[in-house]
């Protein structure tokens, strides 16, 4: 992937993203909760590609806006806002992956992996399935994926989370080898310590 960015910029400097999201009115639009689906989707496939930066188009705005002219905010603005907040790290991080496969995963499983300084890893994972149907106008609800995610040497600690819901742990463990994880279209953050 990281070679096509390199030829959509030939020059050599990163790609950026600019003026994108989702549009809640007018012809083309999704819906509220397909726009929160969608957006931590789009930024961490962004970065998964090589993209070095994304603005979202906008911040306030009837149609494109991540909070209404009313200043209250749409559910993308709050799917963005935990997903940052979880993945927040003040620190430069060190080198270094752990060893892990996912064992029974459609091929729409999409993944991208994050060292945290303190030695942690944030893996995102979200199948790659419509969340909205574009001709009926209307909410879909794909069904999620049953997978494993298997390290090489047991984790210390696993949660996950999920970011169009909270920023707290959604599940726990320890000293596992074997995670069972249920992966739908939403953005799922596995954190592996």
């Amino acid at each position: 992937m990281k070679l096509l960015v390199a030829r959509q910029s030939p020059s050599g400097k990163p790609v950026v993203s600019t003026e994108c999201g989702y549009r809640y009115s007018g012809d083309q639009l999704v819906s509220e909760k397909a726009g929160a689906t969608y957006l931590p989707r789009l930024l961490a496939e962004f970065f998964r590609r090589g993209f070095f930066r994304s603005f979202q188009y906008e911040l306030l705005g009837s149609e494109w806006g991540l909070l209404r002219d009313d200043l209250t905010e749409r559910p993308a603005f709050t799917a963005l806002k935990n997903m940052l907040t979880v993945l927040h790290d003040a620190d430069e991080t060190a080198p270094g992956s752990p060893d892990f496969t996912l064992k029974d995963a459609p091929p729409d499983v999409r993944r991208v992996l994050l060292r945290k300084s303190g030695g942690a890893f944030n893996l995102l994972l979200w199948r790659e399935v419509p969340s909205w149907d574009v001709q009926g106008k209307k909410d879909l609800t794909p069904k999620p994926a049953a997978l494993t995610l298997e390290v090489a040497q047991p984790a210390a600690k696993v949660q996950t989370y999920s970011p169009n819901e909270s920023t707290g742990p959604r599940t726990a463990g320890e000293n596992n080898a074997s995670i069972p994880l249920t992966v739908g279209d939403a953005l799922l953050i596995v954190r592996i310590e």
